[in-house]
């Protein structure tokens, strides 16, 4: 028997309960296929050189140690469902919780993070540096998806 598994088992349930302790939702990676095939928006807040091994398509690219001073390019996503990513779904957690207290009605974490997601076979984009806004790592969207973000920091 690997006792890898129960060990990892544990260990989502904890941050399970934790987020619920704190008022985070979690969704599995294929729930939350199924918002973005129902319009909600990705905003990926793990660091720039991890975007690079790829990303939830049309994901915003706003690093968790970024948000709290570039919220405000975000902020016309308040009101709608947001699927929030990072390698392992603690990050997105912490990250839910800074938007909720910034007046983000709708965020949602993906439990697992980007990890879960392409475990689960689940579609993997490419960041497009070529229409980032200054080519610094501030990517505002990535190729693949119709329905990308506006180009974020002006």
């Amino acid at each position: 028997m690997n006792l890898i598994f129960p060990f990892q088992l544990v260990r989502e349930l904890w941050k399970r309960t934790v987020n619920i302790a704190n008022g985070v939702r979690d969704v599995r990676p294929e729930a939350g296929a199924a918002m973005l095939r129902a319009g909600a928006r990705v905003l990926d807040v793990r660091e720039p050189e991890e975007w690079a091994h790829g990303i939830i398509p049309g994901s915003v690219l706003i690093s968790l140690r970024d948000l709290a001073v570039r919220a405000d390019e975000v902020v016309t996503l308040r009101n709608e469902r947001v699927l929030v990513v990072c390698h392992g779904g603690k990050r997105s957690a912490t990250a839910c919780r800074l938007l909720r207290r910034a007046g983000f009605t709708k965020p949602v974490n993906l439990a697992g993070g980007i990890l879960a997601w392409s475990r689960a076979g689940l579609e993997l984009g490419q960041v497009d540096w070529a229409s980032a806004n200054d080519g610094n790592a501030r990517p505002a969207h990535a190729k693949g998806n119709p329905r990308q973000f506006a180009t974020i920091g002006g």
